[in-house]
């Protein structure tokens, strides 16, 4: 059988990152003594690159990028463990992408340390084929899906994420779209070519489009 496969997006796609991100940032400018920007706009940052991140925080009045870096990990790692969440029916769905011989990867933008957290506390290790993640300063995931086609060639190529850079990834390696509206995409919903509502969505796609 030829190879099928999907990547996933990490935050907004299958890690409600909210859960653990606002806690972790509430913390954090307490700590600082920092004013907390608005909710939407802490939501706005969630799935950009570690660049944008350092120049939001740097406009924000954290200067200190190293040490302010370190002190998230250690407030997000433990708000993951406690506080961490999955969008409803993600398990549920990779459970059936398995079942039907997709390969599945994971292309984040996140660091390794912090996927990694996530994929552990739900015990996801076993749906995943394959981790792409920032390998050198300036890598895209532009870059990730053209290094999972050339280790699997596959016949299908998909990718579901939440934001726009995820779409344009997608149209960049040729792969099909299925952008997530529940994440964080605000109105940058409004360009994606295929929409899912839930995660479980892409059950009724594959049965349709690919079985």
């Amino acid at each position: 059988m030829n190879c099928r496969l999907i990547a996933f997006d990490m935050d907004g796609t299958l890690y409600k990152t909210e859960s653990s991100f606002i806690p972790t940032m509430e913390n954090l400018f307490a700590e600082y003594g920092i004013k907390l920007p608005p909710r939407k706009e802490l939501l706005s940052i969630i799935g950009e690159t570690t660049g944008y991140f350092e120049e939001w925080l740097a406009g924000t009045g954290f200067y200190d990028s190293k040490t302010v870096f370190q002190r998230i990990s250690e407030l997000e790692y433990e708000a993951i463990g406690e506080k961490g969440e999955l969008y409803e029916g993600v398990l549920h769905t990779l459970e059936y992408l398995k079942k039907t011989n997709f390969r599945i990867a994971l292309c984040t933008n996140g660091p390794k340390p912090y996927w990694q957290k996530i994929i552990d506390k739900f015990n996801m290790n076993a749906y995943f084929d394959n981790y792409q993640y920032p390998q050198f300063k300036g890598d895209s995931k532009s870059n990730m899906l053209f290094r999972l086609e050339k280790l699997y060639r596959p016949e299908v190529k998909i990718m579901v994420g939440d934001r726009n850079i995820d779409r344009k990834a997608a149209i960049e390696t040729d792969y099909t779209f299925y952008g997530a509206t529940y994440g964080y995409c605000y109105e940058e919903s409004e360009m994606f070519e295929n929409k899912i509502e839930r995660i479980t969505d892409l059950i009724g796609i594959i049965r349709h489009y690919y079985s």
